[in-house]
């Protein structure tokens, strides 16, 4: 279940007439989801990797992107079974991936300066230079002039999305969820454990443009990220550092290019 009803008072004011009504409201689910991880030669050992708030939805697809995403796991091959614990609100991938389970400090940067990019330099060593593929004009004001269909966002206001297409604006994968980052691995995630990635030339996001976005794109091999939202300091200075190209306000009938 992605959605939840609660009952408001909904206050109204018409030309100085205050009015109040009983009404309800559909609201985005939000609950925590355990990402663990055992090796399949010692199954019984879990290690819990994340926690996560998320809209329960497309849980399996939204521990792959994330297990990808972060350089856990480098291919769904790998992937030999996944239980889902109703109890503790978990998912367990069961690899015969051995990956080391290091503690990752938590970034309270907020810019970009050389600091912050030594310390994300060393989390994400996996990362290397996108295949670049520049998308024409028409295809970003198709995208543009076209929003996507967001039937969790219509219904409570409160979700993001994102949309992963390929060269001819077909699209290849979408998902919501209330944060960002989950819906953006839950799209990565489908293409991931199809084999498809290689097919993704723009992800669209409806949110502001942080680090964690574009690293997520960089890792996926995804070329380019547009959002009708903001960049950051640190998301340019590190799409700029592996040829990401990075669009944003995506939005009345224009877009900035950073990169």
């Amino acid at each position: 279940m992605s959605l939840s009803q609660y009952l408001v008072r909904k206050i109204k004011n018409d030309a100085g007439t205050f009015a109040i009504q009983k009404e309800t409201d559909q609201v985005a689910i939000e609950e925590p989801l355990i990402i663990r991880y055992s090796h399949s030669n010692f199954p019984e050992k879990l290690h819990n990797l994340a926690t996560l708030l998320r809209t329960p939805t497309d849980d399996y697809h939204l521990a792959c992107g994330f297990l990808f995403a972060e350089g856990y796991l480098d291919s769904p091959k790998h992937i030999e079974m996944t239980h889902y614990c109703d109890q503790d609100d978990a998912i367990t991938i069961i690899s015969d991936q051995l990956i080391t389970i290091a503690e990752r400090p938590h970034l309270t940067h907020s810019g970009c300066g050389s600091c912050a990019l030594e310390t994300l330099d060393n989390l994400y060593q996996h990362l290397s230079e996108v295949k670049q593929w520049i998308p024409s004009s028409e295809f970003l004001f198709e995208l543009i002039n076209q929003p996507p269909y967001q039937p969790l966002f219509q219904q409570s206001g409160g979700t993001h999305a994102t949309l992963i297409l390929d060269e001819r604006v077909n699209v290849l994968s979408q998902d919501e969820d209330v944060g960002r980052h989950n819906a953006l691995d839950k799209a990565i995630g489908k293409l991931w454990v199809k084999e498809e990635l290689d097919q993704a030339k723009i992800a669209w996001v409806s949110g502001r443009v942080g680090f964690e976005l574009v690293q997520k794109c960089i890792n996926a091999g995804i070329p380019n990220l547009i959002s009708i939202g903001a960049p950051t300091s640190l998301s340019i200075a590190y799409a700029k550092k592996y040829g990401l190209g990075l669009y944003a306000f995506a939005r009345n009938k224009s877009v900035n290019q950073y990169c």
